[in-house]
């Protein structure tokens, strides 16, 4: 199943190359674990700047906390035989 912060996204748009692209929680979320080591996969640098701006603008607490309710709705779901579904 899908989680809900690989579907949550902001999407961005870059002044340097142009194009745009999406940033899920998941990914945000992720910045905030490794900030210190993080090699951004954008193949743009400015890209990559840009989501450190959001990483800041969404605590990580609140991101966590939504993964871990996401995850407790998900095995509820299995359990209960349901087939949630998460559309994109």
């Amino acid at each position: 199943m899908n989680s809900l912060l690989r579907c949550a996204y902001i999407e961005r748009y870059c002044n340097v190359c142009g194009k745009t692209f999406r940033v899920t929680l998941l990914e945000i979320l992720m910045e905030h674990r490794v900030h210190k080591e993080w090699d951004a996969p954008r193949h743009c640098s400015v890209c990559s700047l840009e989501n450190r701006q959001i990483m800041w603008a969404i605590p990580e607490n609140l991101i966590e906390d939504l993964d871990q309710a996401w995850q407790k709705v998900a095995e509820a779901a299995v359990a209960a035989g349901v087939d949630l579904q998460v559309t994109v």
